[in-house]
Parts: structure tokens; sequence; C-alpha cells
């Protein structure tokens, strides 16, 4: 539950970095589905759903800090965005204002493809043998994880994404995961 954006920050020294920006914000789910009769339930448990995310996804990512770059992508920072202008957020209530924020991580971007998409991706692996290794190391990367007290519920191919130089696969969604 979150969306996710190629972005390109400015640095005030060096060259600019590409990354991904990974947003949870309930507000981009609210077109789904009819819930006319329960509006206001429905807008809490998905604010509820995205901070929990959210905080899952970071935890996560600490925990595997010498494994960002190698098993996962490194993460670059996490931000807290309010959605309101200045001169909203002075007009209500402070305790109010978590409500509005939008959180969400800077990650590493990987140019490369999705395990799910093996078949039709390019540049495909040259052999089988390349193919066997490329799908093993994913599920070592998987089975590293889980040993460090990480239990992964949405491990899938759609949830990791194989560096298009290297062939090395890097699990890229840790938000929802137990410890």
């Amino acid at each position: 539950m979150s969306v996710v954006l190629a972005v390109t920050l400015q640095t005030g020294h060096g060259p600019s970095i590409h990354c991904v920006l990974k947003l949870y914000d309930p507000r981009g789910f609210l077109d789904e589905g009819n819930h006319t009769d329960g509006l206001a339930k429905y807008e809490a448990t998905l604010w509820q759903d995205c901070i929990e995310y959210f905080e899952c996804e970071t935890k996560a990512y600490n925990r595997l800090a010498d494994c960002q770059g190698r098993l996962v992508p490194r993460m670059l920072a996490h931000v807290s965005l309010s959605s309101l202008s200045t001169t909203q957020l002075a007009t209500m209530p402070p305790e109010a204002a978590p409500y509005y924020e939008v959180k969400g991580i800077f990650l590493e971007r990987i140019d490369g493809f999705c395990l799910e998409d093996l078949m039709i991706a390019s540049p495909l692996p040259r052999n089988l043998r390349t193919w066997q290794q490329l799908i093993q190391t994913a599920a070592d990367a998987a089975h590293e994880i889980n040993r460090r007290g990480i239990i992964m519920d949405d491990c899938a191919p759609r949830n990791v994404v194989v560096d298009k130089q290297s062939h090395t696969p890097r699990i890229v969604d840790l938000a929802q995961c137990r410890f």
C-alpha cells in the first residue's frame, strides 16, 4: 500500500542521486471500492495501515543495515511530509497534524527488471545455469533475511528486482514483515 516514484535528488555537493521514493499515503487508495457506509472507518484503517507499513519497512531496513546494497537496496533516508499548507496546519489542533502526514523512504534505485518478469526481461540471462543461479540467489537472500528474524509476509517474485548489469537480485518490499 504505497506509491513508488523514481526521483532525482539534487545535492548541494557532487552529482545528483537517482533513487526511489516510496510514499505511504492513504489518499491514493481512497478511490478503491465503495465504502460510503463506513468511509471514516475505512480512512482511519488506511491511515493506520500506512503508518504500520512505514514503521515495519524502516525497522527491517535498520535491522538489515549490513545487507543494504547487497540483499536489499540501500535506504538513503526516511521522511515525513505534510499534505497541508503551513497556513492550514496553523489553524488546526496540534494533535490532528499527524493525520495529515505522509511518511516515505528514499531507496537506492536499481536499474533492472522484476523477477516476476524474467521471461520477458531484456537482456535475458544467456543460459539456464545463469537463470538457476539468479533464482537461487533470490531464495538465499530471502532465507538470510528470515535468519535475521525478519519474516516477510509478502515474499514474492514481484518484490525482487534484478540488476540488469550484474543480474544480482535484491528484495525491494519489506513493508509486510513480522519480527
